[in-house]
């Protein structure tokens, strides 16, 4: 997969570092579930020029018949990265959903009090 992404990017990315493989993960898993599908596979594909055929590539990777390709089954230092990645941004939102409600409840709760005084 490594020499794969050196042929579509170049040398955009130093593919022999976990990170910048998990980075380059990323411009194929447009959803960022951690699996490519077909469709996200030839989205990509076609960003960087290739005119073959995505499907019969895809097909390539995809050994285990499952119709999508799973980061950790080309390395599993960058699923790693890519995994813990994902758990800061998901640790991030669920801060971000937290304050949110907090400052919604204190805002209810003021709007409740100016009733009760106005009353």
């Amino acid at each position: 997969f490594k020499e794969f992404l050196v042929q579509c990017f170049g040398g955009k990315f130093n593919f022999d570092r976990p990170k910048s493989l998990a980075y380059a993960w990323k411009i194929f898993d447009k959803s960022g579930d951690g699996s490519v599908t077909l469709a996200e596979f030839a989205e990509a594909l076609r960003t960087t020029g290739f005119q073959g055929s995505t499907t019969k590539i895809f097909r390539e990777f995809d050994s285990r018949k499952r119709n999508v390709i799973k980061i950790r089954d080309f390395d599993e230092a960058a699923a790693d990265v890519f995994e813990e990645e994902q758990a800061v941004q998901e640790a991030r939102r669920a801060a971000e959903d937290a304050a949110f409600k907090r400052k919604q409840d204190a805002q209810q709760t003021m709007d409740g009090s100016q009733r009760v005084e106005n009353a």
